[in-house]
């Protein structure tokens, strides 16, 4: 039930914030290598002040995810759109981390989402973690290291 929720949640997100959508097409030169052109043309970004977060708290006050609404992120991927704060939008490691989000949403489907659920929850320390995986890949990125494919690279972990 709460995964059809959240879906349904990111899906009417996603529609109210497409006319302001950036294409990820720009960061095809700065993640050559990480990411094909065509998974960038696919994929998008918005910038904004807000970042949005489902309130599941007040759906589910029980399980303990008020946590989501009371962190403070620099971004959030939801299946192929990224929104970012406004503050960290010409940190090219916070799209690149956000894109790799999207490209495990893309390889696990809505798992991506009970797994990150279940991640921050409870820190269940799988390794790598989806979130470790993208804080990995973005510090090999900021290190000028060379690139890595990263579906293959995600898919290699799945």
């Amino acid at each position: 039930m709460l995964l059809e929720q959240l879906n349904y949640w990111i899906d009417k997100t996603i529609e109210r914030h497409v006319a302001l959508s950036q294409s990820c097409d720009c960061f095809k030169s700065e993640f050559l290598g990480y990411f094909n052109a065509d998974f960038l043309r696919k994929c998008c970004f918005v910038v904004t002040d807000t970042l949005p977060f489902p309130r599941l708290e007040r759906l589910y006050p029980s399980e303990g995810y008020s946590f989501i609404s009371n962190k403070r992120f620099p971004a959030v991927a939801y299946k192929d759109m990224y929104f970012i704060h406004s503050e960290y939008q010409h940190d090219l490691s916070v799209h690149l981390h956000e894109l790799i989000h999207i490209c495990q949403w893309q390889l696990m489907g809505i798992w991506f989402l009970q797994q990150c659920l279940d991640e921050w929850q409870d820190d269940n320390g799988l390794a790598p973690s989806l979130e470790q995986q993208a804080i990995d890949i973005s510090r090999r990125y900021v290190k000028g290291k060379r690139p890595v494919d990263v579906k293959s690279l995600i898919y290699s972990y799945i």
